[in-house]
C-alpha cells in the first residue's frame, strides 16, 4: 500500500500523469487515453483535451485491445482535427507543493533542510522556482516517510 495520501502543486492533485504534463508545460496537451478517472485529472490540467475512455472500472467495462484500436484512432483524428482549441498547462515561476500521508504512515522530518517548507507528522510542504525543482524536491522529502 502506497504511503501517499495525495499530492498538489498549487492546488492541482498530481497523481498518474500530472507530473508529465506539469513538466511539458506550455506544450499542448491534446489527448488522454486512459481509464475514466484519470480524465478527471487530465482536465484539470488541460481543459480543452480530447478524453479517450478505455476503460472504466466504476461500470465493469474492460475491452480487449481489438476493440479498443478504434476508440483510440478515432478519438486520436478527432484530437488532432481540434489541435488549434488545444491548451497547454502553463509555466509556473512558484510552486507551492503539498505531500500528504496515509495513516500508515508518518514524516520524520529533518531538523533543517535547505529549502523553504515544513513537515508535520502527516504532511510536508515545500515552495520553489520552478516544476522541475519542486519535483525534485518531491524524492528528497519522500525520504523522510516512515511506517508507523
Amino acid at each position: 500500500m502506497s504511503p501517499i495520501d495525495s499530492f498538489y502543486i498549487n492546488g492541482i492533485h498530481v497523481a498518474e500523469i500530472g507530473e508529465s504534463v506539469m513538466c511539458f508545460c506550455d506544450v499542448p496537451y491534446f489527448a488522454n487515453i486512459g481509464c475514466a478517472a484519470s480524465h478527471k485529472e487530465a482536465l484539470e490540467l488541460s481543459p480543452n483535451i480530447t478524453c479517450i475512455t478505455v476503460k472504466d472500472k466504476a461500470r465493469a467495462w474492460e475491452p480487449s485491445h481489438e476493440e479498443t484500436y478504434p476508440i483510440i484512432f478515432n478519438g486520436v483524428i478527432e484530437a488532432i482535427r481540434d489541435y488549434d482549441n488545444k491548451t497547454a498547462y502553463p509555466s509556473q515561476d512558484h510552486c507551492v507543493c503539498e505531500l500528504k500521508l496515509t495513516d500508515t504512515h508518518y514524516f520524520e522530518g529533518p531538523n533543517s533542510f535547505p529549502w523553504k517548507g515544513s513537515f508535520t507528522k502527516d504532511c510536508a510542504t515545500w515552495e520553489t522556482h520552478d516544476i522541475e525543482t519542486a519535483l525534485s524536491l518531491f524524492w528528497h522529502v519522500h525520504e523522510y516517510i516512515r511506517k508507523k
